[in-house]
């Protein structure tokens, strides 16, 4: 239900026909609020595509992913709590129960003309964006920049996305209507601390890096 978050109580309109098991219903009205409520820090969550759950306290959010892994082991795996797993504390990097902020070192962001941003939550309509709380200042910074040399009028450049490593260096990537990418660099350099020492990567425009690198770090360090 669009609107409404995990906790509240209220009235929706529910569609004749559910498929699959799920539908999607329409909201009417809140009538209680879920008591971890928040107040988001994103100007956009309402019409965002991501970040759904940023209404929600931090430890709110964390009991939810925690369900969701249990019921991908327990209702789709057919495992069972205890026997045959044993689920964990999320491992995070929250200060005072504060949701993490500016972490991500990669972002895709769709253009639309000299318009840059995020889809709208469920279609393919743009919202554009002064900043993205998920993204470090410097990368936003030239994101911005690029979008200052589009024109309104242009039609070849459909996405950018940006990656940028622990030194604030970046590699800018281009998606592009002819199917294309261009890059302005072939490899991003970065590390990852971990309790062995300094782990060196080099990070192609297509490759995969997990995009939290303090997540990394504790990966790595519980996997030691």
């Amino acid at each position: 239900v669009p609107g409404v978050l995990p906790g509240d109580t209220a009235e929706v309109d529910v569609p004749d026909q559910v498929q699959n098991r799920s539908a999607k219903a329409r909201l009417i009205r809140v009538k209680e609020y879920s008591p971890d409520r928040v107040e988001p820090v994103c100007p956009y969550w309402q019409e965002c595509g991501g970040c759904e759950l940023i209404g929600l306290s931090y430890d709110a959010q964390l009991r939810i992913k925690m369900r969701h892994v249990r019921d991908a082991l327990e209702r789709i795996g057919g495992f069972k709590d205890g026997e045959d797993y044993v689920l964990r504390d999320i491992l995070h990097s929250g200060k005072d129960g504060k949701m993490p902020l500016r972490y991500r070192n990669k972002a895709e962001f769709a253009i639309s003309g000299s318009k840059v941003g995020y889809y709208k939550r469920g279609s393919h309509e743009l919202l554009e964006i002064e900043d993205c709380l998920l993204v470090p200042r410097a990368a936003m910074d030239a994101v911005k920049t690029m979008q200052a040399e589009l024109k309104p009028a242009q039609k070849y450049f459909r996405q950018i996305t940006v990656r940028i490593n622990h030194d604030d260096d970046m590699m800018l990537i281009t998606s592009n209507s002819d199917g294309t990418i261009t890059s302005d660099r072939r490899v991003l350099q970065d590390k990852i601390k971990t309790s062995a020492g300094i782990l060196k990567t080099e990070v192609s425009p297509q490759s995969f890096y997990q995009v939290n690198t303090a997540q990394a770090e504790r990966l790595y360090a519980e996997a030691k």
